[in-house]
């Protein structure tokens, strides 16, 4: 494993914090329409779509589509930060180039108020925090040499790993939060290189109440969760590459 640090140039690739909540039946999407459009200026609608198919003895087949806006993509100008009002919750991702976590906490925290103040959720039913984190690395390569517990190859089985998908599903009983670890290894775009895909997702499923003191601080422990599964799961010849 390799110690826990800053690193300059992480892999991030993505870092979002996502609320799952329960809305009132009356609200209307189209509240969310213009509310943050001064900082966030690149609006896109979020539409589902549903289909049904009508069969009627000695008819014809028909079929009608219909769709519904589920909320609203915000992007910045430069499109590296992207919110998302939807009727069951809200989120926030920060795009490569990573910043900090205090910058992105403080955005959440503030794009959660207007979010809150318009839709005035009856329940949040779940909070997450999860990071994806994408490096390649030039071939050939020894995966032990990058990853302290990557999928093994069978004794007695001649050949080398060319890929491998891993999902692990930890939950951890005395806080009650589950994490997901995915690790995954697959042919890059860059000639002789594979992509190394690390995904870590930490969430929490629970009813919290709007007011509710406890909710910020867990986020806190997310984000130590978090970072412990990464530098636990990877070597200092890794978090070398990062510095």
């Amino acid at each position: 494993m390799a110690k826990q640090r800053h690193l300059k140039n992480a892999p991030i690739t993505e870092a979002l914090i996502d609320f799952k909540v329960k809305l009132p039946s009356d609200f209307r999407i189209q509240g969310f329409e213009s509310l943050i459009l001064d900082r966030y200026p690149k609006r896109i609608e979020q539409r589902k779509y549903q289909t049904k198919l009508h069969i009627k003895k000695d008819e014809q087949l028909t079929q009608d589509t219909e769709y519904d806006i589920g909320g609203y993509f915000f992007k910045s100008e430069d499109e590296k930060n992207i919110v998302q009002f939807r009727k069951d919750g809200f989120s926030f991702s920060r795009l490569n180039p990573y910043t900090k976590w205090n910058d992105i906490f403080e955005e959440v925290r503030n794009l959660w108020d207007i979010y809150t103040s318009k839709a005035s959720p009856e329940l949040i039913t779940r909070i997450a925090t999860r990071y994806i984190n994408r490096f390649d690395l030039a071939l050939p390569i020894d995966v032990d040499d990058y990853l302290t517990s990557p999928p093994k190859i069978p004794e007695n089985i001649n050949g080398n790993i060319g890929g491998f998908l891993s999902r692990v599903v930890v939950n951890n009983p005395g806080l009650k939060y589950t994490s997901i670890i995915i690790q995954a290894l697959e042919m890059s775009a860059i000639p002789d290189n594979v992509t190394v895909i690390f995904d870590i997702d930490v969430f929490k499923q629970h009813d919290f109440e709007l007011d509710d003191d406890s909710l910020w601080p867990i986020f806190e422990q997310f984000r130590d969760e978090k970072n412990r599964i990464f530098f636990e799961s990877i070597t200092e010849k890794t978090a070398g590459l990062f510095e």
